[in-house]
């Protein structure tokens, strides 16, 4: 699988203080996670999640085979590669 690196709206270098981060995800769409840490692998790249919306601060994503529910805040995304699966 490969992942994309979720870029964000402004380089690092140039991220003020108190800018917030924003990502996007389109309500009824796969995604799979990895954790940016070299080579190493993430238990999160053994499931496959679907969007489900944002409420909040909270992206809420369900796991399609199992169907439990997990969530993640734009601040938790940061070092996350994330790939949209297509099935």
């Amino acid at each position: 699988m490969e992942y994309v690196k979720i870029v964000l709206s402004a380089p690092e270098s140039r991220k003020k203080p108190n800018q917030r981060l924003n990502f996007s995800f389109t309500a009824g769409r796969n995604y799979s996670f990895r954790i940016e840490k070299g080579k190493t692998q993430s238990a999160e790249e053994n499931f496959i999640f679907s969007y489900e919306g944002k409420q909040g601060i909270h992206h809420i994503f369900q796991e399609i085979f199992g169907k439990w529910t997990r969530t993640y805040t734009d601040a938790q995304l940061i070092r996350k590669r994330v790939k949209e699966v297509k099935l």
